[in-house]
Parts: C-alpha cells; sequence; structure tokens
C-alpha cells in the first residue's frame, strides 16, 4: 500500500522542469506528495541518504553524471529496492529507457508536454512494484529461516552471512533507531534479514532483540567465527 503522502526526490539539473514537477505533485490528489530537489547526481545521492524516498524521478542529463551512473551508484550503496526510480529520457532515447530497466529503474518516461499526466501513474506504479519485490523477497527469506529451522545442517550460508552482519548494526540497529538502521543498511539484504527479525518477533522490539541475539549465535556457529 501506498503511503498517504509519498516522499519524491526530483533530481533534474532544469529549474524550470523541477518546478513543474515539483508544482503538479504536491497538488496531485487529495494528499499531493512530498517533493525534494536536485540539480546534481551528488546532491541527489546525498539526499537519499537523508531522506530514504519512496521514489525518485531521475533525469537521463545530469551535469556531474548521467543518470546510469546515479542509479549504479545508488543500487551500490542502498541496495535494488531500497526505493523506485523512475527515468526522465529525451526523445529517441530507447536505449537509455532500456538500460535504466536493466540497472534497476522501475519504470521510464519520455519528457515532453503531457508528462504531467503521465507522472502519477508511473511514480505509483514504480512504489507499487518496489513494495511487491520486497515483499516476495520478505517471504523467500522467512521461508529459507523455516528450512534452517527444521535442517539445521542446510543453513544457507549466503543468509548465514546476512545475520551474522546483522550484529555489526548491535544496538544502533536493535534499539530506538531500528527503523533508520534499516534504511541506512550497507547491503540490501541485511536490511532484508533485519525486516525477518522484526517479523518474526511480532514487531516487538524487546523480542526482536532476544531473537537477533539467537540468530547471531546460530550464525556464528555456522560460520565457525
Amino acid at each position: 500500500m501506498i503511503s498517504l503522502q509519498p516522499v519524491i526526490l526530483i533530481v533534474d539539473d532544469s529549474d524550470e522542469d523541477r518546478a513543474t514537477l515539483r508544482r503538479y505533485l504536491e497538488r496531485a490528489g487529495p494528499d499531493g506528495y512530498r517533493c525534494h530537489e536536485a540539480s546534481t547526481a551528488a546532491e541527489g545521492l546525498e539526499l537519499c541518504r537523508v531522506l530514504h524516498p519512496d521514489a525518485i524521478l531521475l533525469d537521463y542529463s545530469l551535469p556531474d553524471d548521467d543518470g546510469l551512473e546515479f542509479l549504479a551508484a545508488l543500487v551500490a550503496e542502498h541496495g535494488p529496492l531500497a526505493c523506485a526510480v523512475v527515468m526522465l529520457t529525451g526523445a529517441g532515447n530507447a536505449t537509455v529507457a532500456v538500460q535504466a530497466l536493466k540497472l534497476g529503474a522501475q519504470d521510464y518516461l519520455v519528457k515532453g508536454h503531457d508528462i504531467r499526466q503521465r507522472v502519477i501513474l508511473a511514480l505509483n506504479g514504480a512504489i507499487e512494484k518496489v513494495q511487491l519485490q520486497r515483499q516476495v523477497e520478505q517471504q523467500r527469506l522467512l521461508l529459507a529461516h523455516r528450512q534452517h529451522l527444521q535442517s539445521p545442517r542446510t543453513f544457507p550460508p549466503l543468509i548465514a552471512k546476512g545475520f551474522a552482519t546483522v550484529v555489526a548494526f548491535k544496538v544502533e540497529v536493535l534499539g530506538e533507531h531500528f527503523e533508520l538502521a534499516l534504511n541506512r543498511a550497507d547491503v540490501s539484504r541485511n536490511a532484508m534479514v533485519c525486516q525477518v527479525i522484526v517479523q518474526l518477533a511480532g514487531c516487538d522490539l524487546v523480542a526482536a532483540r532476544d531473537a537477533a541475539h539467537q540468530l547471531q549465535r546460530e550464525a556464528y556457529c555456522f560460520l565457525g567465527v
């Protein structure tokens, strides 16, 4: 389910295009969107670390990096499911659009006079797609964990390493800043493992801490560290 007021980051070096998109998005629907702007790739990546937006409207042509380089850096730092991305391209840039989708963008739009009518559908569709992918990944990890409980000797190495890495977060992850720590996870699977811990513990942070400690012991025992 899309939140009532999704956070959108507009990364575009055109002041006019950013202002047009922001004005339209903030007035759309009953609640609108909360919009933030960046004019360069570097500024956009920095805002991603602070805002953790629901979606990014990413222009391909940026003064310091192109949109594909931005997208690759975003995925490398935050994982493929950190947020939804809709690439904005010029007419005739079909190759760029295909590359963007391969790198992890959920959709693309060709800039034009009718972009305002299409941007809402594209953003909502992209956000819903990422939410569905997160749910699928959570279910996959939950299934892997249940299989481990039934057959301890078949604990998947990738999941074991993920559990072991969770320990690095310690109190920051399992304490009062749990949600923030999830969003700042260095590797996407770490965030997913943390979410599994919370889901298994019924979103009770005290129980989640105990569950994480148990998973820590199991993971390190399995890895021999």
